[in-house]
C-alpha cells in the first residue's frame, strides 16, 4: 500500500493538471474517478407524439446497442445545463424538459456505478435528418429493441406507446446493490 503521508501531495498535483472539471476530466483522471466513486448522470426520455422513444446506438468497450441519451453531469453543472449538452451532442437537437427526473436508477456495471437521473423530455426542434440515415445513429422505437445496450434494459417499462408525462411522480425506484 502506497505511503499515506505521500497521498494529498499527489491529489493535489493531481489537481493541478487538470485545468477546468466544468469542461470534463482528462481520460487518465475520468478514469480513476469511475473506479472510485459513484458518477450522476441524466438520461433522456424522449417521446414523439405517437409514444415511440428516440434512442442513440452505442459501441464502447462495455456493450453495444441503443440507448436512451445521456451524460454525466460535470462539476458545478446544474442538470438543466447537462440535458441542453446531450441533447445538443447526442440528438443535434434543443429538447424541453420538466423540473424534476421522473425515474431514479443505479447502474451497477463494468464501467462503474452510476446513478442516473431519467428526464421525460419534448423535441423543441427536430434532430438534423441525417441523423437519421445512418444506421448507427438515431431511430425512434415504439418498443424495446432486442439490441438494446445492455445496462439500459432497465428502462423497459417506458416503452410501448406510453404517453408523455405519464411518469410524473410514480416512476422513482431505487433498486438494491448487487
Amino acid at each position: 500500500m502506497p505511503d499515506q503521508d505521500a497521498l494529498p501531495s499527489l491529489l493535489a498535483r493531481a489537481h493541478d493538471l487538470i485545468p477546468d472539471a466544468r469542461q470534463g476530466l482528462p481520460d487518465a483522471a475520468f478514469q480513476f474517478v469511475l473506479k472510485t466513486v459513484p458518477m450522476v448522470n441524466v438520461d433522456l426520455l424522449v417521446r414523439d407524439d405517437a409514444g415511440r422513444l428516440l434512442l442513440a446506438w452505442r459501441e464502447d468497450p462495455f456493450g453495444t446497442g441503443w440507448h436512451v441519451p445521456g451524460g454525466i453531469i460535470r462539476y458545478r453543472e446544474h442538470w438543466d445545463q447537462r440535458i441542453a449538452a446531450v441533447a445538443r451532442l447526442e440528438l443535434g437537437a434543443m429538447v424541453s424538459h420538466g423540473p424534476a427526473p421522473v425515474h431514479l436508477e443505479q447502474f451497477f456495471y463494468e464501467r462503474g456505478h452510476f446513478i442516473s437521473l431519467l428526464f421525460e423530455c419534448r423535441l423543441l426542434s427536430p434532430p438534423p435528418p441525417d441523423r437519421f440515415r445512418r444506421p448507427d445513429d438515431l431511430a425512434w422505437f415504439a418498443s424495446m429493441p432486442s439490441d438494446m445496450y445492455p445496462c439500459q434494459r432497465i428502462y423497459e417499462r417506458f416503452f410501448g406507446g406510453v404517453p408523455a408525462g405519464t411518469c410524473k411522480g410514480r416512476c422513482w425506484r431505487m433498486p438494491t446493490q448487487p
